[in-house]
């Protein structure tokens, strides 16, 4: 290791230098070394950094307990605090981040408030996953699969959930029926080179915002917590149907007389697989599966 050579290559003895000095310069020279051996790993593995600089910081403070410098009993107190604020720091943390292309990444939870919610009649319970297509609210229980948007025979968006955790799954296709966008089970995505024009990304991860190439907004996933997603977009299909679902309201479209608009609705309680919060077919259109209502 890099720190116990540095650590032991300064005979502070022979220098003449008081105790206190040397004790402090020691320590100096034993953080900064023991800061750029961690911050070279950090990047990469947060898992090796911190058991890194925790083993470090022990083996410091042991061998000044086996010169006689501190005793045992406060050798033995630094290094619960240093185990116990090791394994904190690694669950705040978390693992690190899978590396992303410009067309491969995965979505990730924020740690963002829902926001108020148009279920005033049908509150969502405690432990629902939450669904805002643009203003309106939908909400499941169900665990496994459960149906979010779908627009005639092309996008499709679906939710997978297990004990409180979500994952996404569907395509998204652009106007002309070409595949644009692929999410899988892992909340990994796939962009399709040539049928977009850009994408962006917040920093953390919870959001994706795809552009078609009139740089309108063909899809946005916002993965605000690990309970709650909104999705706006333009979701069109070649066989007419489509739904516009944007901020303000949702505009639903399967024939070229049926158009109407909805805007803070609540889509009340998604039970099975086989239901979704919104189903536009050429001949029907289905919302929620207990039914829409007002707030």
């Amino acid at each position: 290791m890099l720190f116990p050579r540095i650590w032991r290559s300064f005979k502070w003895n022979n220098i003449g230098l008081p105790a206190w000095p040397r004790a402090i310069s020691s320590a100096i020279v034993f953080l900064v070394s023991l800061f750029a051996s961690v911050y070279g790993i950090y990047p990469w593995r947060h898992d090796v950094a911190i058991v890194f600089g925790a083993t470090a910081i022990i083996a410091g403070a042991y061998e000044a307990f086996s010169v006689g410098k501190i005793a045992f009993v406060y050798w033995l107190s630094l290094s619960i605090v240093v185990l116990v604020s090791a394994i904190s720091l690694y669950l705040y943390v978390g693992p690190n981040l899978p590396e992303e292309t410009d067309t491969v990444g995965w979505l990730m939870p924020a740690n963002d408030a829902s926001p108020i919610g148009y279920c005033v009649k049908h509150p969502a319970p405690k432990d629902a996953l939450l669904f805002f297509l643009g203003p309106n609210e939908a909400w499941t229980t169900s665990q496994g699969l459960s149906k979010i948007i779908q627009v005639g025979d092309c996008t499709s968006l679906s939710l997978v959930r297990e004990n409180n955790r979500m994952r996404f799954v569907g395509d998204v296709f652009g106007t002309n029926g070409e595949l644009v966008a692929r999410l899988t089970e892992d909340n990994k995505f796939r962009l399709i080179p040539g049928e977009y024009a850009y994408r962006e990304r917040s920093d953390d991860r919870s959001k994706l915002t795809i552009f078609d190439k009139r740089g309108e907004q063909l899809l946005m996933i916002h993965f605000m917590n690990s309970k709650t997603i909104r999705i706006e977009g333009n979701f069109i299909c070649s066989d007419g149907t489509k739904a516009i679902i944007s901020k303000s309201e949702m505009l639903i479209h399967n024939t070229p007389a049926d158009e109407f608009h909805i805007k803070h609705a609540c889509m009340s309680d998604i039970k099975s697989p086989n239901q979704a919060v919104l189903t536009i077919k050429r001949d029907s259109v289905e919302i929620g599966g207990g039914g829409l209502s007002s707030p």
